[in-house]
This record gives C-alpha cells, structure tokens and sequence, in this order.
C-alpha cells in the first residue's frame, strides 16, 4: 500500500509539474475551453464547487464520416475530421459557446457556462451557431470535394435548455469542466432526432427564438426518464429581420 500511495503522489507531482509548464508557456488555453481555462488561472473557477445553472446545450455530429472512413487513408481522414472539428469550433466560440468535448465525429457545446448569459441569449447564440455550423458545413463539404474527396457530408444539430449542474468533476489526478443533467440527455436525442442537414430543438428553446425565426413542428419523441413525450420544433431558418 505505501508503494501504491508513493506512486500516486509521484504521478500528482508529475500532473502539477506538466500543469505548471503549461500554465507559464500559455499552451493551457490550447487545451481547455477559452472560458475554462481564464476561469482556472484567475481563480474565478472553483474545483470544488459544483452550481445549479439554467443552460443551453448543443449536439452536433457529422453525417457520412463513417462511410468516408472506408474510402480514405487514415492520415486523410483525420485531417477532414481536424479541418471539421477546428471549423466548428470557431463558429461555436464566436457565438460565446464553452466547448464540453469532442465525441468521435461529433462534439458537445453549452451556453450559460461557465460565464453566465441571460436565457434568450442562450437561446439566440445556440441557434445562431447551429445555423452557422450547418452553413460552414456546406462550405467544408464543398471545399472536401473539390479537393478529390468523395464526401457527402452533412451535419446534424439538437439543442435543448434546462437546469444542469456545472463544475469541475473528477479525481485528484484528472479532472474536467463538465455540464451534468436530463437536459443534456435530451439535446443529445435530438440531435439523433434530427434529419441529416438540420437543427432540432427543444420547445423551450424554440420558445425564446420563435419571432427570430421560421419553424416547424416536428413529431414529439419518447425519452426513457422523461415524464412526458418531448416537443420538438425544426428550426429552418432566420427570419428576414434578423438574416
């Protein structure tokens, strides 16, 4: 046991040593969400502390990867996969978006956290960034082809609001800032709700938007847990005054 206790203080030390080195070289804000990382260096972001906070969350996820991974290399197909990933990160960020994870093809965004924004902000950035990240994904598909690659990419999107639970979760060797709750579950089902090439949400979301916007109704789900049957509405596109 003392050998095991020794070991684990050397990798803690280790952890804080590789930490520190980022920290002095500024490489920290390359690996952490933006907000994360200005949180954790100006002692703003607890590690300790988790918080109930209203959210937004975002799905997206990249529609024919898997069937263009039969047909490329693999030093090919990461580098669409990283040309994806970095572009629809910067449509997120630019809309005021902390990115929660990169999952395969596809990758997880929240607004409301942790920087606090009103809940129509929430609403406005998370449709606005889902409707850029659908537009910019037409460009990438473009751009792919026209480079010889027989890509057929699409993206889909869900976005849904609710009361989650924020914070840094974790051990004393690897810890995460992640959004914890029901809500995520149903974004994550919208988003596999969703038609390849369109942006589902839930109604509270499209509540706040709806002005902003030109939607559909679409046929409610079930989700296990869920008391009732979930809302969702398609959003189509921006309303003239707001194009």
């Amino acid at each position: 046991m003392e050998e095991v206790a020794a070991l684990n203080r050397r990798l803690e030390a280790r952890v804080e040593e590789q930490m520190a080195e980022l920290v002095r070289t500024g490489e920290l804000r390359r690996f952490l969400p933006p907000q994360v990382a200005e949180g954790l260096l100006s002692g703003g972001l607890a590690s300790d502390g988790l918080d109930r906070r209203k959210v937004t969350i975002l799905f997206a996820d990249m529609v024919g990867f898997t069937d263009l991974s039969d047909s490329l290399d693999p030093e090919e197909l990461a580098e669409v996969l990283d040309e994806y990933l970095r572009e629809m990160t910067a449509v997120l960020i630019s809309h005021g978006a902390t990115l929660d994870n990169y999952i395969g093809d596809g990758l997880m965004a929240v607004f409301g956290a942790p920087a606090r924004m009103a809940e129509d902000d929430q609403a406005w950035a998370a449709i606005e960034s889902a409707l850029d990240m659908r537009d910019r994904a037409e460009e990438l598909a473009g751009r792919i082809r026209g480079r010889g690659i027989p890509a057929d990419l699409q993206i889909r999107i869900g976005v849904n609001a609710g009361h989650c639970m924020v914070g840094v979760f974790g051990s004393d060797v690897l810890r995460a800032y992640k959004i914890v709750g029901f809500p995520v579950n149903i974004a994550a089902r919208l988003q596999t709700e969703a038609a390849p090439g369109s942006v589902l949400t839930g109604y509270r979301t499209y509540a706040l938007v709806r002005d902003r916007v030109r939607a559909e109704r679409r046929e409610p789900f079930t989700v296990k847990g869920a008391a009732r049957p979930v809302e969702a509405w398609e959003i189509i596109e921006r309303s003239p005054s707001d194009a």
